[in-house]
């Protein structure tokens, strides 16, 4: 894996090293220095496990928390991309190189999403990165949003329109999340406000020619993928007709046609990658 600074632009890490693990806190972030030993147990826990990958906080040294994730680089080509920083046929990055390169740009526009604070991984035979790690804040007191509007089924309009405005005012900021469900939004435990939006695997950052489209599937597949089972799909048209009255991006045909087409069919991460670049089905 190269130099993270060649990667992703991050500057000021601070080197560590446990056992097979290498470290790189963000700036002024220290949390790594010394903590590994919690890090390398959650990447034994995730092998006994027999998951790819694992997220869960890890108590550091001094009693604190980071929210850490770690997943196994299986495959040859995507050890050796991951390695040198290569993209994949589409375009795209490998999940733990999207996902970092992704939160290291979102942090610079943005405070809702949670501060990356760290990086690492582990090398194999031939020296190719077998493992990856990024840890961020973590989100104490705040709740999924898949689990928040399950405990308040009373204010699922008001939660509904709430992540909304988390999506567009990301996507004003030019953050297009290609993969905000219910469960990557976290809010406060007792409040819709100041929500914190995660996973940004699935994420293109920048000014897109096809922005339209792009919100009619991100529109979509917030129903597809979250609130089938909780709201009807006609409760949900009128409240995306209410929400979007005042704006032109589901007025296009092309964009009502995303909108219609994903709320019934899912799309895999190249499919997603390439909707703001080919604003296509």
């Amino acid at each position: 894996m190269r130099t993270p600074r060649r990667v992703t632009g991050l500057k000021h890490e601070v080197n560590a090293q446990h056992g097979d693990l290498v470290a790189f806190s963000v700036g002024d972030e220290s949390a790594l220095i010394g903590n590994l030993e919690s890090i390398e147990e959650l990447i034994a826990l995730r092998k006994r496990m027999g998951r790819q990958r694992l997220a869960q906080p890890c108590i550091t040294c001094d009693g604190q928390q980071i929210f850490v994730k770690t997943s196994s680089i299986e495959s040859y080509p995507s050890r050796l991309r991951i390695s040198f920083g290569l993209k994949r046929r589409s375009g795209a990055y490998d999940w733990p190189l999207a996902e970092l390169r992704n939160n290291v740009r979102a942090n610079q526009k943005t405070n809702m999403i949670p501060r990356l604070t760290g990086l690492g991984f582990a090398r194999g035979r031939l020296g190719l990165v077998r493992e990856v790690f990024l840890a961020f804040e973590n989100l104490a007191g705040y709740t999924n949003g898949f689990d928040w509007v399950n405990s308040h089924p009373a204010q699922l309009e008001r939660f509904i329109r709430a992540a909304l405005d988390s999506l567009m005012t990301l996507n004003s900021k030019g953050i297009y999340h290609l993969d905000l469900w219910a469960g990557n939004i976290m809010f406060p435990d007792h409040s819709l406000e100041n929500p914190k939006v995660i996973d940004l695997e699935n994420c293109f950052i920048g000014s897109t020619a096809y922005h339209n489209e792009t919100v009619g599937y991100q529109l979509a597949l917030f129903y597809q993928h979250s609130l089938e089972r909780l709201i009807s799909e006609k409760d949900y048209d009128e409240i995306i007709r209410s929400y979007m009255h005042d704006r032109r991006e589901l007025k296009s045909k092309t964009a009502q046609e995303f909108y219609q087409h994903f709320k019934h069919n899912g799309a895999g991460r190249k499919a997603r990658y390439l909707i703001p670049f080919r604003g296509k089905l």
